[in-house]
């Protein structure tokens, strides 16, 4: 049961990481799949949270940042001599789904914003995916780290 907890831990916080800077702008990531920029743009599977897998590292050198607009990486490269953007059309890469790319704009989706609420300092993702149910969760971040803990968690009903 614990193991469970973990791993629909670590997927609200896979969705955190599209809603919220508290991550940082160095992860992506939709669906089963995230992109992570560290040094290199570095695509995973998270569909099974216990076993990430590889499916393409991207040499871009340097990356520091990514985002996705239209099916486009835009990476943000950072070293000494200052910043600079390249824009990768991910329909090219071989090993990202063609679901990545979709266009996802469907009433469910609007029911799925997290939400943060600053003045009790909760975040609430409802709708995280995971063994097959969704779950809404409510995170709340600890003491003044980037950590978060999930303090809340109910399956939804369908």
């Amino acid at each position: 049961m614990i193991k469970k907890h973990h791993a629909i831990a670590f997927a609200a916080c896979m969705t955190l990481t599209a809603a919220s800077p508290t991550w940082g702008d160095s992860v992506y990531a939709k669906g089963d799949i995230a992109l992570f920029a560290n040094d290199d743009l570095i695509v995973l599977d998270i569909s099974d949270p216990d076993d990430p897998k590889t499916l393409a590292n991207i040499e871009v050198g340097g990356a520091s940042e990514v985002t996705v607009s239209e099916c486009l990486a835009v990476v943000t490269k950072s070293d000494e001599s200052g910043k600079d953007v390249d824009v990768i059309d991910l329909e090219d890469i071989s090993e990202v789904p063609e679901s990545f790319c979709d266009d996802d704009d469907s009433e469910e989706d609007e029911e799925c914003v997290a939400t943060f609420d600053p003045t009790k300092n909760i975040l609430t993702i409802p709708c995280v995916e995971a063994f097959g149910s969704m779950y809404t969760a409510r995170m709340t971040q600890r003491g003044n780290s980037s950590n978060w803990e999930v303090i809340f968690l109910r399956e939804k009903d369908d």
